[in-house]
């Protein structure tokens, strides 16, 4: 969760009209395929991607521990 929140802080700061951070860019990196001067925050979007991926495999996994009866979960 803070991870998710730090990554989507990055995110909300580094747009445009905030513009208080920034993702380095490197030399020969493309920006926006519409906007070439806009640069995309790559990082922190996919940071915010796996975090909630993250979340939704982990809600799925706490699901599958709980059985009945000392049973085999996987049954």
């Amino acid at each position: 969760a803070t991870f998710n929140k730090i990554a989507h802080e990055i995110l909300i700061l580094s747009h445009n009209e905030i513009d208080e951070v920034a993702e380095p860019f490197g030399r020969g990196q493309v920006g926006s395929s519409t906007m070439p001067h806009k640069r995309n925050p790559a990082v922190s979007e996919n940071a915010v991607t796996v975090s909630n991926a993250f979340k939704a495999n982990l809600a799925i996994l706490s699901d599958i521990e709980r059985h009945e009866h000392e049973r085999d979960g996987q049954v």
